[in-house]
């Protein structure tokens, strides 16, 4: 997540520049209107502080959009992350919102709705071939199936594995520090379709 979040850049106009930051190039001398838009580095560990006590409160992220619910922390910000924008009220969403633009397809690569296109066939072995392989002219084909299933793996946000176990009676608590969440995933057939030519 470090190397994720290093590129990424904070851009924002300061109200003390809102008699100017819309004005031609002229109005502004040598600077160009773009250099009153300021950049700012994220701070990785005060963002990903936000991570830690998340999931210290045993809540994994379950849909991918919910990265975009974590405010981003900037280089040199010491106050609440929200009150950062509080004296740059110009900028527009569109520049609040760039940086997960950039963040949402590098943190969620791996994706969670597949399409598997199979040509499947029953076969009826003759005793005399080899029990595992096929021998084509002697094995015969006796039916076939060619088409696609969709499906979908996800995590059900009530598994009781996600629960808080301060017993240590359940051992099926996943510690998403300590362990993957794999083990919750579930699957389910979103279409089935059968090709027939």
């Amino acid at each position: 997540l470090h190397g994720v979040l290093k590129p990424l850049k904070i851009a924002a106009v300061s109200d003390s520049d809102s008699a100017i930051y819309k004005g031609p190039r002229s109005h502004i001398g040598a600077v160009d209107a773009s250099g009153m838009i300021s950049r700012y580095d994220v701070d990785a560990t005060r963002t990903l502080d936000q991570f830690r006590s998340r999931f210290a409160l045993n809540q994994p992220f379950v849909s991918p959009s919910e990265i975009c619910s974590i405010p981003l922390i900037p280089v040199g910000h010491t106050g609440p992350p929200l009150s950062f924008w509080t004296n740059k009220r110009l900028t527009g969403d569109n520049l609040r919102e760039r940086p997960y633009v950039d963040l949402y397809p590098k943190l969620t690569t791996q994706s969670n709705i597949y399409t598997i296109h199979m040509r499947v066939e029953s076969i009826q072995k003759v005793p005399a071939t080899p029990a595992n392989s096929f021998v084509a002219g002697r094995d015969q084909v006796t039916g076939e199936w060619r088409g696609s299933y969709t499906v979908e793996r996800f995590i059900d946000p009530d598994d009781i594995r996600f629960g808080t176990d301060t017993t240590g009676i359940n051992p099926n608590v996943i510690d998403p520090d300590l362990e993957a969440v794999t083990p919750a995933y579930q699957w389910r057939t979103i279409l089935s379709k059968r090709f027939q030519p």
